[in-house]
């Protein structure tokens, strides 16, 4: 649509449009009382006039008065206004009395409205082009006119006063002159309102109400191609369309690109696992070939990591050579890679393309560098990574280019990994390489972390930071649990040793149950600076079985003025008995009642009562997994006393790396 104004613009036709509608309602006000004064006023004014010269004509017709004294009296009257004249004319009945009179018959012959009054005894008025008045008053015969008009009866038309005066003449009352200012005045009023809310509705509230249903709209139905289209003649408005349109445009853009960063390896540019996973989910019978460099981390060692960044850039271009629609690369982690057919697999393609990739030299700097290469194949569309990655173990294991999946390579790999983090485990206990990290526990009522949980990490022997999750279930199946639990102690005391915090650390059950752990947990205590600052975590996640060990556990720690938790309170073998026996300190609302707890109401009144109970039992509770503004917004409400998660502050190196705001 053409633009043809600017908002000033309308505001300058509204109000020109006023200003021609105010002349307007002016002229049709002044017509209208024109017409009023013509028509109803000038009638009134006549027959006033009319009756009183009846009544004068009359009382002097009765004092004996000729003709010829009326004719005067007329011409005097005549006198009274400007262009004022009167004349009177007899009726038949009256000739036959009092004679003949020419001038009334002269008349009567050119006036048709003279003899139609003469002959229906009704009033007319007439207003002529030049707005003169004429008024046209039938006398009629009254009991007192009857002594002199013996020939008449009353009601008897005697005669016709004949009554012409300009409009100017005419007199029109003060208080219909206020009355008529006011109708003007509000008539007038509710057309500025009419015109104002035509304009305003149709230029500019329609075409933004439109607008902001468009916007609805998009955000519903989440349409970024959709555009918005605002029909409006005013500039500032149709901009507002246009220039949401080129925020839509930013938008999508930015957001496409997000979304590539989140599909693409930003170093080779190949797609990575994410794109993997979804293209596998297209597919209809996919294979799947896990192509892992072999010993890349020596190149790493030996060349530098700029050497490893280079070969894994050259690798995939490469491997970009032999993609197609349905033959594609993807780079699933560090020295691994993806290679997803969706047409028919040969191994003879895949051994061709290994002895090509192998004997290429990478040449980095003055080095020729060469790979080789162990693949994991699977053809299942079900669990396709796993089982390829399945395959990539064994292939390893057995020392074999490549291996085909098939069932009992689960178990295989299964125990192959718990064989490979025993000896993880173990290296990292011989070679210090177990690490403590600290999540802070931030206290509601001063709004500061003083508390801190110590949480145990596995750095690899590559420097990777790895979490108890992959090794932890491990290290109790082959029994090094308990070194690794001395050892977390060992180096959470001695860290918080010299610091002003307060502190805990997990025990188990088999922690607990172990005299030389035990043991070995009150000589920390007893050497420690400041017992008190010690909390210790029960896992409430396990079933409490020996309660009197695990009693006397608690009344050992209480002897040194340290604290007990019960850590994860709702997951599992929640018992308010034990927790009331065991005399704690702190109970840790489980991460699976708090994560959601700001959208689900039943989680809300289970984490209630949690408190409220704690409360009662002068506990203190600390709310795990605060990840969000709206969790900790809830559990403030809730009333909890201490909140832990990502929000806060996620796992640290060092406590002095925390800063809450």
């Amino acid at each position: 649509m053409k633009i043809n104004i600017t908002n000033r613009q309308l505001i300058i036709r509204i109000t020109i449009v006023l200003l021609l509608g105010s002349i307007v309602s002016g002229v049709f006000f002044s017509l209208y009382l024109k017409n009023v004064a013509l028509h109803t006023l000038a009638k009134e004014d006549a027959e006033k006039t009319s009756e009183l010269i009846f009544e004068v004509m009359k009382t002097k017709m009765q004092e004996g008065w000729g003709q010829k004294d009326l004719v005067r009296i007329m011409k005097r009257l005549n006198t009274m206004k400007e262009g004022l004249d009167i004349y009177s004319y007899r009726s038949h009945k009256v000739e036959a009395l009092f004679g003949d009179d020419n001038i009334t018959k002269k008349q009567l012959r050119i006036d048709p409205i003279l003899k139609e009054v003469m002959n229906s005894g009704k009033e007319r008025l007439v207003v002529g082009n030049d707005d003169s008045i004429r008024f046209y008053y039938p006398m009629k015969v009254q009991e007192s006119c009857i002594t002199c008009h013996i020939n008449t009866k009353v009601g008897d038309v005697n005669g016709v006063l004949d009554i012409y005066f300009p409009a100017s003449e005419i007199n029109i009352p003060l208080y219909m002159m206020v009355v008529y200012f006011i109708l003007f005045l509000i008539v007038f009023l509710i057309l500025i309102f009419v015109i104002f809310y035509f304009i305003l509705n149709k230029k500019i509230v329609l075409p933004l109400v439109n607008f902001t249903n468009q916007i609805k709209e998009i955000i519903t139905h989440k349409d970024m191609d959709k555009r918005i289209k605002v029909e409006s003649q005013i500039a500032e408005i149709s901009g507002l369309g246009i220039e949401f349109n080129n925020l839509l445009e930013q938008i999508k853009y930015y957001y496409e690109k997000l979304i590539l960063q989140f599909y693409v390896d930003q170093m080779t540019n190949l797609p990575n696992l994410l794109a993997l996973k979804k293209d596998i989910e297209k597919a209809n019978t996919p294979t799947l070939i896990i192509i892992n460099i072999d010993q890349f981390k020596n190149i790493n060692n030996f060349y530098g990591y700029e050497a490893g960044d280079f070969i894994l850039i050259e690798l995939s271009k490469l491997f970009n050579k032999y993609s197609t629609k349905k033959n594609k690369f993807y780079r699933v982690s560090g020295d691994e890679f993806g290679w997803l057919k969706e047409d028919t697999f040969s191994l003879y393609d895949l051994m061709d393309m290994l002895e090509n990739l192998e004997e290429h030299a990478f040449n980095y700097k003055e080095s020729e560098i060469y790979l080789s290469f162990s693949c994991g194949i699977a053809d299942s569309k079900e669990r396709i990574i796993e089982n390829a990655n399945s395959s990539l173990n064994y292939a390893k294991i057995t020392s074999k280019p490549f291996a085909l999946y098939d069932n009992t390579m689960q178990e295989n790999s299964k125990i192959e990994e718990n064989i490979y983090w025993t000896q993880q485990i173990k290296s990292a206990l011989r070679d210090d390489r177990i690490r403590i990290y600290f999540q802070p526990i931030l206290d509601l009522n001063f709004s500061k972390a003083e508390k801190f949980e110590t949480l145990v990490r596995l750095e690899g022997e590559d420097g990777t930071i790895y979490s108890p999750i992959h090794f932890m279930e491990v290290a109790k199946l082959s029994r090094l649990y308990l070194r690794l639990t001395r050892t977390i102690m060992k180096k959470a005391f001695e860290y918080f040793k010299d610091k002003p915090y307060e502190f805990s650390v997990n025990v188990s059950m088999d922690d607990i149950i172990d005299t030389t752990t035990r043991n070995y947990i009150m000589q920390l205590l007893q050497n420690f600076p400041e017992p008190s600052r010690v909390v210790f975590e029960i896992l409430e996640t396990e079933e409490i079985t020996e309660f009197e060990l695990i009693n006397a556990f608690a009344q050992d720690v209480h002897k040194y003025g340290a604290k007990l938790a019960i850590d994860d309170f709702g997951s599992g073998y929640s018992n308010y008995d034990y927790v009331i026996k065991l005399n704690v300190d702190f109970l840790k609302i489980d991460s699976s009642l708090i994560m959601n707890v700001d959208t689900d109401e039943q989680l809300e009144v289970v984490v209630k009562s949690i408190i409220d109970v704690s409360k009662k039992l002068g506990l203190k509770t600390i709310a795990e997994y605060v990840h969000s503004k709206e969790v900790m917004d809830k559990v403030k409400i809730l009333g909890v006393d201490f909140v832990q998660g990502y929000y806060i502050d996620k796992p640290l190196e060092n406590v002095n790396l925390h800063r809450h705001e």
